[in-house]
């Protein structure tokens, strides 16, 4: 699968329960990674492996007036209805101190298991939400490198 199917992929993870908006916090691209230029229009920030890990992220209006149990669970719905199964969540928390929920998934796609990781922070005004994912062997040489990049999100 290349680069270009995997960000296909990835992409099509979008929340049918968010609204589209800009995203004007980033994070810290990743060792190994390189952003992207190029964001789909609902992401304000990607960047990717060379072996197509792709981590994504978007803000929203927390709209409706949701706290962080409501977004989770709506993600978690929306992604298994696409056919994600959950593995596990655990609670992620921030540099800066904000606590947010990961949910990881797994997917296989054209005979390969795939992994998706989903980071969700709320605050009042905004929803944030991280997305990373690919192919679960190429995943596994840079989950340490996403982590890390995650919790350098600013969603205050």
């Amino acid at each position: 699968m290349g680069i270009k199917m995997k960000r296909l992929l990835i992409l099509g993870t979008l929340l049918g329960a968010l609204t589209t908006g800009g995203c004007s916090s980033m994070l810290t691209t990743p060792a190994g990674f390189a952003e992207m230029d190029d964001t789909h229009d609902d992401y304000g920030y990607q960047a990717t492996s060379a072996e197509g890990v792709v981590i994504a992220v978007r803000k929203e209006d927390n709209d409706p007036q949701g706290n962080l149990d409501f977004w989770a669970k709506a993600l978690d719905y929306e992604l298994q209805s696409r056919g994600y199964e959950t593995k596990h969540q655990t609670s992620v928390q921030t540099e800066d101190g904000v606590t947010g929920r990961q949910l990881r998934y797994s997917i296989t796609r054209q005979g390969r298991p795939h992994v998706l990781l989903v980071s969700v922070f709320v605050n009042d005004d905004d929803v944030y939400v991280v997305e990373a994912g690919g192919d679960e062997e190429y995943f596994a040489q840079v989950k340490t490198a996403v982590a890390n990049a995650v919790k350098t999100l600013d969603a205050s």
